[in-house]
Formats: structure tokens, C-alpha cells, sequence
């Protein structure tokens, strides 16, 4: 068995998630075909010059995802999911007084801290959170209606949090529970076609 380290989690989570966003929207797979031939392209051209800013590999690595959460339970979770890929909260922000577009969600980007662990692997994930309780977007029905659908909900399953933890904790996991994982968490950010009210 060999024993992946968060890192390579991480690399191996931003592909398979790029990989599950291309299958739901194949422009997406055509856009990172285009970047991946132009930056090709730029590198035979320019050689050694061209990775003035990084690596072509941190360069072009997966950067970044972005996805909603419908409460602070559904928050915990996934940072408890992020910090077995060894990505961890930075920043806040409240987009419920933004100036011109007031929305109800207030926003954190999960990714690595360590300046090392950037450098392996830079992928981040912005996480937004719906403000279902902010009776300045919501009647009190609405808030119930919201507030009972998602409590009934489970995004993230028992065994992904555990794995997680696992991860977080061994800072890592052997290949088949790595592959486990990964395949448990992008199943989890996977869109769901059940029609939900």
C-alpha cells in the first residue's frame, strides 16, 4: 500500500472534480483543453521563461471550485471534509450588506495555509452559506419551509466525515482509502436531479 499524503489528495480531488464537472457540462472539459494547448503552446515558445510565475504544473493545476451550503451543520461538514484534503477557512464574507447586490449568503474559500502546501498544490474551493434565518430575506414561512427542508437533508455521508477526520488527523491515507475517499467526496458535490420542492 502506498500512503498519499493530503496533497496528493487534494491534486487527485481537483481533477476528479474537474472530471465530474466535465461530464455534467462538457464546455467545461473544452475549456480545459483549450488552457492546456495554450499554455502548451506558450512553453514551446518561450521554454524556461515561460515559468517566471510557477511551474507550468502549478500554473495549470486546478485552481479552484466553488459551492453552496444550506446551513451551519452543512458548514462544519464540509470543512471537516476539506481538511482531509489539508484546505482550511480564509477570509469571511458577508454578502448580506453588499452595497448594490444584497444576497442572503455569507462566504469562506477553503484551501491550504502552508506556504509548502500551496506550492505542491494550490486547488481552493469558495464556500458559500445560505442565511435561511436573516428575516430581512425571508418571511417566517419561508425560513420553516427552508429550515425543514434542509434539516432532512444529508449532503455529506458518515463515512466521508469519518475518512475525513482520518485524512485530517494522519495527515494522509493509504491508496485504498484514498481512493475511497475521493470517490465518496466528489459524490457528494455531484448535481442532483431529484427535484427537491
Amino acid at each position: 500500500m502506498v500512503f498519499q499524503e493530503t496533497s496528493t489528495l487534494r491534486a487527485r480531488f481537483a481533477r476528479s472534480l474537474s472530471d465530474m464537472y466535465g461530464r455534467e457540462v462538457p464546455a467545461y472539459t473544452t475549456l480545459v483543453e483549450v488552457s492546456e494547448a495554450v499554455n502548451t503552446d506558450f512553453m514551446d515558445k518561450m521554454g524556461a521563461e515561460a515559468e517566471r510565475l510557477g511551474s507550468i504544473g502549478r500554473v495549470t493545476a486546478e485552481r479552484h471550485g466553488a459551492i453552496r451550503v444550506g446551513s451551519p451543520k452543512e458548514m462544519s461538514q464540509v470543512a471537516q471534509v476539506f481538511a482531509g484534503f489539508g484546505m482550511y477557512p480564509v477570509g469571511f464574507y458577508d454578502l448580506r450588506d453588499a452595497a448594490k447586490s444584497s444576497v442572503p449568503v455569507v462566504s469562506t474559500a477553503f484551501r491550504p495555509t502552508d506556504k509548502d502546501e500551496l506550492a505542491k498544490n494550490p486547488f481552493r474551493v469558495f464556500t458559500s452559506m445560505l442565511a435561511a434565518d436573516d428575516p430581512r430575506f425571508f418571511t417566517p414561512e419561508l425560513q420553516e419551509r427552508l429550515q425543514g427542508f434542509i434539516d432532512k437533508r444529508s449532503i455529506f455521508s458518515d463515512e466521508l466525515v469519518a475518512m475525513a477526520n482520518k485524512a485530517a488527523e494522519n495527515k494522509g491515507l493509504e491508496e485504498q482509502d484514498a481512493d475511497k475517499f475521493i470517490e465518496l467526496a466528489t459524490a457528494a458535490f455531484e448535481l442532483n436531479d431529484e427535484p427537491i420542492d
